[in-house]
């Protein structure tokens, strides 16, 4: 079962706090975008694995859905980040754009794979 990203409110309630510095938040938004690419990750090789012929365990059409589903609600995720840390200390532009082109990619993927079942 894919595991969810982290909900939009969390996101909200990290941007909103007012115990958190700026750097503080930033380094919380970077955890949550290097779990949610650690997930992708993990669903990206579930994937490669369960899309081989001689595999024991075949892709199911409702595995495939909760992938596309996690990637769909990633990518709120990441953008949910990205506003939220435009005034932060650092650019997190290269690993926002990375998260979300590998979330995407992803669910292209499943997509595709959905698709020929």
């Amino acid at each position: 079962q894919p595991p969810q990203p982290m909900q939009p409110s969390e996101i909200s309630r990290i941007a909103a706090s007012s115990d958190m510095t700026t750097t503080e938040k930033d380094l919380a938004f970077l955890d949550v975008l290097g779990r949610i690419g650690r997930q992708l990750s993990e669903l990206s090789h579930a994937i490669e694995s369960g899309s081989r012929a001689s595999t024991s365990t075949p892709l199911s059409y409702s595995f495939l859905a909760e992938i596309i589903a996690f990637c769909a609600q990633a990518v709120v995720a990441v953008d949910l980040i990205d506003r939220a840390a435009a005034d932060g200390a650092c650019s997190m532009k290269p690993i926002v754009v990375t998260v979300r082109d590998a979330a995407r990619s992803l669910e292209s993927r499943a997509c595709t794979l959905t698709a020929s079942l």
